[in-house]
């Protein structure tokens, strides 16, 4: 997808869990069984990076958070209060259900008017992609993404002869419209919503 695709789908998800958890799987690149088992110790905001535990392969890493991410993340923690596990569904203190991501990616693709097959997975690759296109060392990508050798990531990145030092985010320059907001106060005590945000459909967990 292009980066007006992912921005579009961002966008067209008017509920602030929702959109969090898409803006989670893209900016970190994020398998879909990865994003389900975080928990709220696993954001670290301070050093910035989000930690993730027995990927593919049982293996940990640490995963660059963007400045939108933090805050996207900071506003959702406030206004939903999750206790356990970083995105719950039901009951309470259970962890999200790898089919309501499902359901919601291929829900706000749909509403933002993309004709093709959305699936969490492809906003992983996207991630992997626009990363390339705006100069990330591949090495960096690989280790985002917690591919065990570089052969996995080059089997779809095509090499790049710009290797900056610092991981550079796509979404940093995409036109996403935040549902929910960070409060103005330093703790993030408060949490903002826009007008338009709603709840969930029956059929995908809150």
């Amino acid at each position: 997808m292009s980066t007006e695709e992912v921005t579009a789908i961002l966008n067209a998800t008017k509920n602030g869990k929702h959109q969090t958890i898409l803006l989670l799987i893209y900016t970190c690149g994020l398998r879909v069984g990865e994003l389900v088992n975080l928990m709220l110790s696993d954001i670290r905001y301070e050093q910035g990076y989000l930690r993730v535990r027995q990927g593919k392969g049982h293996r940990d890493r640490t995963v660059d958070l963007p400045s939108m991410t933090q805050d996207a993340l900071r506003a959702y923690t406030t206004y939903y209060q999750p206790s356990k596990y970083l995105f719950e569904g039901m009951p309470k203190n259970n962890a999200y259900s790898v089919s309501s991501v499902r359901k919601i990616v291929k829900r706000s693709a749909k509403q933002a008017g993309l004709n093709m097959d959305v699936y969490p997975h492809l906003l992983r690759h996207s991630y992997a992609t626009h990363h390339l296109d705006s100069g990330t060392d591949i090495v960096l990508i690989k280790q985002q993404l917690g591919h065990s050798s570089l052969q996995v990531t080059a089997r779809y990145l095509h090499l790049c002869k710009r290797r900056p030092k610092m991981i550079q985010h796509p979404i940093d320059s995409m036109a996403v419209q935040l549902v929910l907001m960070p409060s103005a106060n330093s703790c993030g005590t408060t949490a903002k919503t826009t007008s338009d945000h709603t709840d969930p459909p029956s059929d995908i967990s809150n």
